[in-house]
């Protein structure tokens, strides 16, 4: 049965291969080409073309799938000419042509034959003549900008379409639908082929379109909407009847946002955009608009304006509707909704990292009142919340909310999160409604609400009072919390990391402990741990990750509150490949050494594991012994400290534990060897598999690993000194320090520092390190030099020389220069090949060289040790360098003196046997020689060391020591030289000297003592010395005596008292000792003979202040007597004068004079003022002693002026100071308030800020910074409430004048207010009685009229006589008046003042005031006032009254007396006159007023006549101002002084006849800005037979004050002046350069007058203009002269002779990559004949220059000056090499083929220049190196195999030196294929090739430029495929399910094609109503004629192969407006092709 059944399964398939061949040879039989197989084809086997025309048609067959010949059948039918590939030599194509003229329907083939099977391929060929041609489209409509492609098809009489018309001419016309008479604009326009992206035209339709005719295709542009006619005409002879026409409509593309369908609620107004597409662009329609209408279907629900505002009204549904009014039946619809709302939700919408959309939204679910689900926040995530609101019809689509709509979000803890308003534009994009962007900061709780509130109307609309509205609140709050993005930890080895692995083998599972931190947890049950793969791991809730099995698993870690809060990792699990050593173990170090042994697993591809630790109980660890002994430690890695201790107490050393590092990353098993003594030992490390891997299918892998290594130990490396110091100059060894060794000298112990003089050495020696490893291994044993930083010095300063003694290990050190070091002395084994590590074991030494800094000496010392000397460093030297503290030492004796060398920290060197010393002794007069010299000794140079032999002799001898130079040796000549000049530079800090003090040692102190002749006087000295049994006497008891003192304390000090004058000896023995020693002082007993303070001569005090001074006395000898002598000396203090006083315990007891008891006394200052002051003493007998006179100078306290100040808020005023000390000091200010008033520290400089009260303070400091005196005044900033103006006494005299200017209700003067007011208005209401104007100002207007004398009214300023006169400067607060008839008038002004509030705010206040003034006429009978004087009470004239005759008359009268006139004083018998005449004729008035007149009689003639009158009267008015400054505003230049003339008037406004005598300080001069001008009133002037004062002012600085002038203090009698300070030519003081022009002005005026200078030779100006022109060198003074303004400037003018420039800082060589950012700077500097940099001078004078380069390609130079710093450059901004190469290859073409030339590597020399363009031969130059670097325009490259895949990369720019290299070298290569090279740049072509295809790999190109060291990186990928058994099976299956569908479908498509094998063209009847089929089924050919399908029978749309598809972009873009747009028409009225319809 079984043999059946296979006999039938192989008769199947036998059966199959028969019917699959048959079906086969069926197909080829037929002709047809079976689908996807690889034989022949040809693209057409039926064509249609038009008889033979003047302008040849051509067709181009093609054939695929071989190699072909081509052969037709009727040669004189067509022309074929067969094309052949250039490469292959094949052709597989031919060009048709028809030859035939039309003689009726004509029928041909054309065959084309494959080369290499034979197969042969046929293709019916027609001729026919064209009957009607018809213009095919794909839409009668298009978009506006859009584009349209029109084809004429040509038919015959059958209505067959021709394959191709390409070559025929057609005419296109476009006219507008429908016609009209008036000119329309086209609604298309005509786009040459060319110009459009069509890619797929024979090049004959772009000839003949732009021969000014049409091919067959045609392309129009939609430009405007509306409707055009397109027509197409065959320019053909004979055929101009062939015509076809369409018309096209073109419209604007619109759409309607919101898209539809819209819900709104009643009463939102909801604002449309209409939008319209142009040129693929979506834009907003500016509504309204004339082109579109709005409307809705039903207005009860909304209305809707042309702007596109929606306004819902009532419930329901209606649609909103835009039309085009251009284009009929274009509209675009919305639906509306308007509904009530039923729901409000929040949504939650988490930003995706990068911020580019959102991601699945987080429903906060359905409307809920309580927040029972809380949002979870992630620290610096972004998040947007929507409020959504839904109705019962709208679930899914929210409502539109507009601002009409009251809907609120609230937040709550914003601390936590940022609410960031979205933008508009972002929320449309994005589709964003009611949002809000929530950034998390920080963790934290939060409150998110949503309230939306629908008002309700209830009522008669008609009746809006009566109506009352209802809201229905919505409302939705939302719990948030912020928590911090969770983080898995894997440890700090692995920051950063992302992923580790773990080993694995059954039984043997790796732990490894994950931590999670941050998102809101606080403990590890805060997060939930997944796993992806539990076979491969396995993770636990606490974070622990075990391996289960080989593979890999992601693990995750997420908040378990928050599932979007994770964070994964990726583990890896493998089975252990391999055991080896952890790399870096020390194998090798000192003894006491605790060794880490430790051993790692690594896996198959030799990566390390990320934790193995859970092997280390598999792992066993060996030792053998060897001659060192290592003992292995417990699991702990300690071992009990017994068991050590006795361990090293046997092998005799002493432990030293180095402490087991703390972690190794990669430790699988590990272990610790304590190393007890030196030696060696093996270390083995044993792991087996046996027992492990079980089952597990291991065969390849090894069950038992073993590794072994050597360790070793040392003793120490230790440094030991070798010589002692004794014979080379330095300290001794201590006798405790020294030893000896068999193989060397004693030695010192060990030093960290040692000190040597430069040319001096030392040795020292090695003890113990390690041995040499083996042989072969390198040892190094060295001793390394390292200079230190901070000190300088180099190697070379050091010579470090291995001596041959001591095995090696004996080193000298010798210094050559100065410098500090340290030595480093290596010892050990390089061993690199095993990766253990041997310690180096290094012993170091700080060696510093240097020259001493100082000297010190040793007296009497047999041994220098160090204690001894570090003894000697601690004395103290005087300025000479002389020892303070004499040595006292016993005579009679030689002793040793040695000098010790100090370094300059104070230690001394061990060893400067370098250095010569000079010995001297000074002052020794046989106290002491030198062994074998002198007494005197002079200077003996030698050692270190001398004998000095003492004489028998006491007294003081100096011994003084130099470092006279140092000795060559080893010293090179120019050190040499260098150091002895330091050495004599230094010569006083190297020099010690002391004062040998030879003496028994006990002695007194102080050596003598001075005592004023008192009973009562006392001395004390002080015993030093001695043993405790001293005699102590004086030796003239008369003169002095010691008292006894207490036994505790006689041998300390002795008291001796004064008896009498004369000098005593005290005496002390110390007979303690075998051979007694004695010891005196002296001690004097005096009387005082001077005395004097210390006290400074510039002493000073403030009133009423203390000052302490100091006293010193002496007697005749000049001795100074101790203070507690002064008690009896009867000291007493004189003072001159009472303006000190003298102050006892702080209590002023005396002004004159006062005794003192002590060496102090106090001084308080009483008045100020200069002063002087002695002292004096009482001596025992004579006179009394007098000090010199001391003055002192008593000032004022500082006080400030104004006392007090008030202001209105704005204004300003400067304060000033008055008193304090004369000089050396300086004055702040500060205010108390700043809100209120504010004042400049250093000008005093006061703003009124604002009403309140406030304190300014005056601080004087002195020179040193303390604080001296203070003072301060009361400020107060207020608002005047109203303002009157200031009459004084209301009366004024015809034709006198008065100043009147308002004053605040407050009583404030003018500075209060006068800053913040404008716009004065004054006014007189009746001007016949009182005019505007001065008295100066008419005489001065009188004067300037021709013939015109006396006072005119028209001769007024014109503004003076208006009735409302307004000023618009802040002059206009003063006016002056002229009375001019009797009568009463009404004066008024009106202003605004503009005053500051707290916030800076100005506040404007208008003020009026208006007063009364009476015009006061003269009597009638006043025949005497012009002889009447004026004078004021209580005045004292000059001599008015003339005594002599020559005080009339310059002539003599015979007879007549000098002395003959006598004045009396007229008046009633019965009264006393208040005038009387004093000698001299001058008059003296009361205090009361009067009238009287004075008679005068000639007493030779006896004639009296009435010589004048006298009125008295009260000062009660006052003017400022004459002839020159009539008017109250002066005008001045910084530094002028002018003077300004007061007038004091009566009550009537007349002026004294004379009032200056003795008036000048009765005045008060003041001003507001004391910093601008200074006031002084001089002496007075005597003017016109009147006496007037004059105010002198000096003008300091540009500004504005105002003065005011007060009498005796009287503010209601005073003036007021405006100074402006402002006038000043410009420039000022200007430095120009030689040829360039000035133009002078004078600025703060307009001011008229002539220019001058003072040399034109160097400086020539037009004196109209003050136009200059600097024609020479120097210094020429510029003058202008105006009508009343004069002022002058200086002007240097320098001239340019040398130009200089020079290479960028630090920049050796120029180039382009990197480019710089701010260029190459070269310095300019331009410099005059003497120097001087000229290059700027002034603020606006620079030298003009350009900068010229050579070559000029490789960049751009510039001038540049450095704002704000007086630096000139030439900048040169380099091309980049694309830029650089193209300019070059400009430059070459221009050049006609020159290039130049760089060296090899292309490198340029550059030279810049800079010219002064003023100065033309003033030229620098300069030049330096340019290197190009270079650009690859290519960044990565992607290979694919090595046959196909050949990639191109570009090398741009500087390619001569370019280096590349790659690491895979045997997978590809990189060649430079070709070059084309400029000179200095050029382009070079690298071509990358594959060498091999079997794996994948990625590498980098890199590309370098040595020169610049420029460096570009390429990265190189190749992919390859993998194919393994699995992948194959698959495929292979694959195969044969497709095998079995191609069968079927071959089947099928054979059997097809069968059944339709037939004629080409059938006959006659066949097809009935053959046009109608062909319009419904016929198909256009494509854009290419020549792979049209010409044959009736219609190829299938799934065959056919269209040669052309419109851009995918438009045709998207097309289809998404047609299919969005309603109602568009998608029949065409014309033919179409389906597939090509949109």
């Amino acid at each position: 049965m079984f043999m059946v059944m296979v006999k039938r399964a192989e008769f199947t398939w036998i059966l199959v291969l028969l019917v699959f061949s048959s079906f086969l040879r069926l197909c080829r039989a037929d002709g047809v080409a079976m689908a996807g197989g690889g034989g022949p084809h040809i693209s057409n086997l039926n064509l249609l073309l038009p008889q033979m025309a003047s302008h040849p048609v051509h067709y181009r067959l093609q054939a695929s799938g071989g190699c072909f010949t081509w052969s037709w059948d009727h040669h004189d039918v067509l022309s074929l000419e067969a094309e052949y590939n250039k490469t292959s030599g094949c052709s597989t194509s031919a060009i048709i042509t028809s030859i035939a003229p039309y003689n009726g329907r004509r029928a041909t083939a054309v065959h084309a034959r494959d080369q290499s099977t034979g197969y042969l391929l046929r293709c019916e060929v027609f001729v026919d003549k064209l009957s009607r041609i018809q213009i095919f489209h794909h839409s009668v409509k298009l978009d506006l900008d859009g584009f349209a492609t029109l084809r004429v098809r040509g038919f015959d009489s059958e209505e067959n379409v021709f394959s191709t018309l390409v070559g025929l001419r057609f005419a296109w016309h476009l006219l507008p639908h429908p016609p009209t008479v008036v000119l329309v604009p086209h609604r298309l326009t005509h786009v040459p082929l060319k110009d459009t992206p069509l890619n797929n035209c024979d090049c004959t339709c772009s000839e003949i379109d732009t021969q000014g005719f049409g091919s067959d295709l045609y392309v129009v542009q939609g430009v405007r909407a509306g409707q055009e006619t397109v027509t197409a005409i065959l320019e053909e002879p004979d055929m101009e009847e062939l015509v076809d026409a369409i018309t096209l409509t073109v419209a604007e593309p619109i759409f309607i946002e919101p898209t539809s369908p819209s819900h709104i609620i009643p009463g939102t107004k909801l604002k449309f955009r209409l939008l319209s597409i142009r040129h693929n662009t979506p834009s907003d329609v500016q509504l309204p608009s004339p082109h579109y209408e709005w409307l809705v279907t039903n207005s009860s629900v909304a209305t809707v304006d042309n702007t596109g505002l929606l306004h819902g009204k009532d419930l329901g549904v209606t649609m909103v509707v835009v039309q085009d009014n251009r284009v009929p039946g274009h509209q675009q619809t919305s639906t509306v909704h308007v509904v009530t709302p039923s729901v409000i939700r929040l949504y939650l919408y988490p930003l995706s990292v990068k911020g580019v959309g959102p991601r699945v939204p987080i429903s906060a679910g359905p409307f809920i009142s309580s927040a029972d689900i809380l949002w979870h926040l992630v620290v610096g995530r972004d998040y947007v919340v929507q409020v959504l609101v839904f109705s019962e019809k709208s679930t899914i689509r929210p409502l539109y909310l507009t601002q009409d709509n009251e809907l609120e979000l609230f937040f709550r803890q914003l601390p936590y999160w940022d609410a960031i308003p979205i933008p508009e534009d972002v929320a449309s994009e994005q589709g964003w409604r009611n949002a809000s962007l929530i950034h998390a900061l920080s963790e934290g709780d939060g409150t998110l609400a949503a309230v939306l509130a629908l008002e309700n109307g209830i009522g008669d609309e008609n009746l809006d009072d009566l109506a009352f509205h209802i809201k229905q609140v919505f409302r939705v709050d939302q719990a948030m919390k912020v928590c911090s993005p969770v983080k898995i930890i894997l440890g700090s080895d692995f920051d950063g990391m992302r992923s580790f692995i773990l080993p694995w083998v059954p039984g043997v599972s790796q732990a490894y402990h994950l931590r999670a931190e941050s998102g809101c947890g606080g403990k590890a049950t805060d997060y939930l741990w997944t796993s992806s793969d539990p076979s491969v791991a396995t993770v636990s809730t606490q974070g622990v990750v075990k391996s289960q099995g080989p593979g890999k698993a992601f693990v995750q870690a997420a908040y378990h509150e928050n599932s979007l809060n994770v964070d994964e990792v990726m583990v890896e699990v493998e089975i252990p490949w391999s055991i080896k050593p952890l790399q870096g173990l020390t194998v090798e170090a000192e003894v006491g050494y605790l060794f880490p042994v430790a051993v790692t697993l690594l896996t198959d591809s030799g990566e390390h594991f990320s934790a193995c630790d859970a092997f280390n109980g598999i792992i066993n660890w060996s030792i053998s012994e060897g001659d060192g002994k290592f003992l292995l430690m417990d699991s702990s890695g300690r071992r009990s400290l017994q068991i050590l201790k006795k361990e090293f107490s046997d092998v005799g050393t002493t432990p030293y534990v180095q402490k087991l590092p703390d972690n190794f990353s990669t430790e699988c098993a590990g272990a610790q060897f304590l190393a007890v003594s030196p030696g060696r030992a093996v270390v083995t490390a044993t792991f087996s598999l046996n027992d492990n891997l079980g089952s597990l299918n291991t065969s390849d892998i090894k069950r038992l690993w073993e590794v072994s290594w050597m360790m070793a130990a040392y003793p120490p490396l230790r440094l030991e000194q070798v010589e002692d110091g004794k014979n080379i100059g330095a300290y001794d060894c201590d006798d405790g320090l020294r030893e000896a060794t068999s193989d060397v000298r004693g030695f010192c112990s060990k030093e960290l520092t040692m000190f040597l003089v430069v040319g001096s050495s030392m040795k020292v020696i090695l003890h113990g390190g390690p041995e040499r490893w083996r042989q072969g291994v390198d040892f190094i044993n060295y001793c390394e030099i390292l200079p230190i930083d901070d000190a300088g010095g180099g190697k070379d300063d050091v010579l470090v020389v291995r001596d041959t003694d001591g095995g090696g290990r004996v080193y000298s050190l010798i210094c050559t220069d100065s410098g500090n070091h340290t030595l480093l002395f290596h010892r050990g084994n390089l061993v690199v090949e095993d990766n253990f590590a041997h310690l180096i074991a290094i012993a170091s030494l700080r060696l510093v060289c240097d020259i001493p800094a100082s000297v010190a000496l040793l007296i009497d010392e047999s041994e220098s040790t160090l204690l001894k000397v570090k003894s000697a460093t601690q004395l103290q030297w005087d300025e000479t360098q002389m020892q303070i503290d004499p040595v006292t030492i016993v005579n009679r004796r030689t002793i040793n003196v040695t000098a010790m060398a100090l370094h300059i920290s104070g230690q001394p060197f061990t060893n400067f046997s370098s250095l010569y010393f000079s010995w001297s002794l000074e002052s020794c007069n046989d106290l002491a020689c030198w062994e074998g010299g002198d007494s005197n000794g002079g200077v003996q140079v030698g050692s270190w060391q001398k004998r000095l032999v003492l004489e028998n002799a006491t007294g003081e001898c100096t011994l003084v020591v130099k470092i006279e130079k140092i000795k060559q040796l080893f010293l090179a000549p120019l050190i040499f030289n260098r150091l002895n000049n330091i050495i004599k530079q230094k010569q006083l800090s190297l020099t010690d000297g002391v004062k040998l003090q030879l003496v028994d040692m006990l002695r007194l102190e102080p050596h003598e003592s001075v005592l004023f002749a008192h009973p009562d006087a006392k001395a004390n000295f002080a015993v030093v010395g001695g043993s405790s049994e001293l005699e102590s006497h004086t030796n003239d008891s008369n003169v002095a005596v010691v008292i006894p003192q207490p036994s505790a304390t006689k041998n300390s000090y002795l008291k001796v008292a004064a008896r009498g004058l004369g000098i005593a000896e005290v005496l002390v023995r110390d007979v303690g000792i075998m051979t007694p020693m004695s010891t005196s002082a002296l001690v004097i007993v005096s009387d005082i003979a001077s005395v004097r303070a210390l006290l400074r001569e510039d002493a000073s005090m403030q009133l009423y202040l203390h000052m302490l001074v100091q006293l010193q006395a002496g007697d005749s000898g000049g001795q100074i007597f101790h203070s507690s002598q002064f008690q009896f000396m009867n000291i007493e203090v004189h003072l001159h004068d009472e303006m000190l006083e003298l102050v006892s315990n702080q209590s002023i007891t005396g002004p004159v004079t006062k005794k003192i008891y002590g060496d102090t006394f106090t001084i308080r200052g009483a008045n100020v003022g200069l002063t002087s002051f002695h002292v004096s003493a009482r001596p025992r007998s004579g006179r009394e002693v007098h000090s010199d006179i001391y003055r002192v100078s008593v000032y004022a306290p500082l006080s400030i002026h104004p006392s007090r100040l008030d202001l209105a808020p704005g204004a300003r005023y400067v304060i000033t100071t008055l008193g304090g000390p004369k000089g050396g000091f300086s004055v702040q200010f500060l205010s108390s308030d700043v809100k209120v008033a504010t004042i400049d520290s250093i000008a005093g400089r006061v703003v009124a800020k604002s009403p309140g009260n406030t304190a300014l303070h005056a601080l004087a400091y002195d020179v040193s910074g303390n604080l001296m005196t203070k003072c301060s005044i009361e400020v107060q900033v207020c608002v005047p409430s109203s303002m009157h103006l200031e009459i004084r006494s209301g009366r004024l005299s015809v034709g006198q004048e008065m100043s009147i200017y308002p004053v605040a209700s407050m009583d404030v003067d003018l500075f209060s207010f006068v800053d913040v007011c404008t716009s004065y208005g004054w006014s007189i209401v009746d001007e016949q009685v009182l005019s505007f104007g001065t008295l100066a100002s008419e005489l001065l207007i009188a004067n300037s009229e021709d013939g015109s004398h006396g006072t005119q009214k028209d001769s007024f300023p014109h503004d003076m006589t208006k009735n409302k006169v307004e000023h618009k400067t802040d002059s206009g607060f003063l006016a002056r008046v002229i009375g001019r008839s009797a009568g009463r008038t009404t004066v008024s002004v009106s202003f605004m003042c503009h005053f500051y509030s707290v916030g800076q705010n100005e506040v404007p206040i208008h003020y009026k005031a208006s007063n009364n003034i009476w015009v006061v006429p003269a009597p009638p009978l006043a025949v005497g006032l012009c002889a009447t004087w004026v004078l004021p009470v209580n005045y004292t004239s000059s001599g008015l009254l003339p005594q002599w005759i020559d005080d009339l008359s310059s002539g003599t009268l015979s007879g007549i007396s000098a002395h003959n006139v006598m004045y009396s004083v007229m008046h009633d018998s019965g009264s006393n006159s208040g005038i009387s005449i004093l000698e001299g004729g001058r008059l003296k008035t009361s205090e009361r007023t009067d009238l009287a007149c004075v008679q005068a009689r000639d007493r030779n003639t006896g004639r009296s006549e009435v010589a004048a009158c006298i009125r008295v009267a009260e000062v009660a008015q006052m003017t400022v101002g004459d002839e020159q400054f009539p008017y109250r505003v002066v005008e001045l230049s910084v530094g002028i002084q002018e003077h300004l003339t007061v007038n004091l008037r009566d009550e009537l406004g007349i002026p004294f006849f004379e009032a200056g005598v003795g008036s000048t300080s009765q005045l008060v001069v003041d001003t507001n800005r004391a910093d601008v001008v200074s006031l002084k009133i001089p002496d007075v002037q005597h003017w016109d037979g009147s006496s007037n004062i004059t105010i002198f002012v000096q003008a300091i600085r540009q500004g504005t004050a105002l003065i005011r002038v007060c009498y005796k203090g009287n503010r209601h009698i005073s003036d007021f002046v405006l100074i402006h300070v402002g006038v000043y030519l410009a420039p000022q003081n200007p430095m120009v350069h030689f040829g360039s022009h000035v133009n002078f002005s004078v600025i703060g005026k307009s001011e008229h007058g002539s220019w001058s200078s003072s040399n034109s030779n160097i400086l020539k100006i037009d004196s109209h203009t003050g136009k200059a022109l600097a024609i020479g060198e120097g210094v020429v003074t510029v003058s202008f002269s105006g009508s009343r303004l004069a002022t002058y400037t200086l002007v240097t003018v320098v001239k340019v002779t040398l130009a200089k420039i020079e290479a960028p800082d630090g920049v050796r060589l120029l180039t382009n990559v990197p480019r710089p950012e701010q260029g190459y700077k070269f310095p300019v500097k331009f410099s005059d004949s003497q120097g001087r940099d000229v290059g700027i001078v002034g603020k606006e004078h620079m030298v003009t220059y350009e900068c010229l380069m050579q070559p000029n390609f490789i960049g751009k130079i510039v001038p540049w000056h450095e704002p704000g710093k007086d630096k000139l450059y030439c900048i040169l901004w380099p091309y980049s090499p694309e830029k650089s190469v193209s300019t070059l290859e400009q430059h070459v073409i221009s050049e006609n083929g020159s290039i130049i030339m760089g060296d090899p590597y292309d490198n340029l020399q550059v030279t810049v220049a800079v010219v002064g363009l003023g100065a033309p031969y003033a030229v620098g130059v300069v030049k330096t190196t340019f290197v190009g670097g270079f650009s690859v325009l290519e960044t990565a490259v992607q290979l694919s195999s090595p046959r196909k895949n050949r990639t191109l990369i570009r090398v741009v720019g500087n390619i001569g030196g370019v280096q590349v290299s790659w690491f895979k070298r045997n997978a590809i290569e990189a060649v430079c294929t070709s070059t084309k090279h400029y000179g200095i740049g050029g382009i070079a072509i690298y071509e990358v090739k594959l060498l091999e295809d079997e794996d994948s790999f990625s590498d980098t190109l890199v590309f370098t430029l040595p020169e610049t060291g420029q460096n570009e990186e390429i990265p190189v990928r190749y992919d390859a495929g993998h194919v393994t058994i699995s992948d194959l099976s698959r495929q292979f299956i694959l195969v044969m399910i497709a095998l079995a569908v191609l069968i079927a479908t071959l089947f099928i498509v054979c059997t097809r094609v069968h059944d339709l094998s037939g004629p080409l063209r059938p006959a006659a009847g066949v097809l009935t109503s053959p046009s109608v089929q062909q319009r419904d089924h016929v198909s256009p050919a494509g854009d290419t004629a020549l792979d049209a399908h010409s044959n009736g029978l219609q190829t299938p749309l799934h065959q056919r192969t269209l040669s052309r598809t419109p851009p995918q972009p438009y045709t998207d873009y097309v289809g998404r407006t047609i299919e969005h747009t309603p109602y568009y028409s998608r029949q065409g009225v014309r033919k179409f092709d389906p597939s090509r319809t949109y």
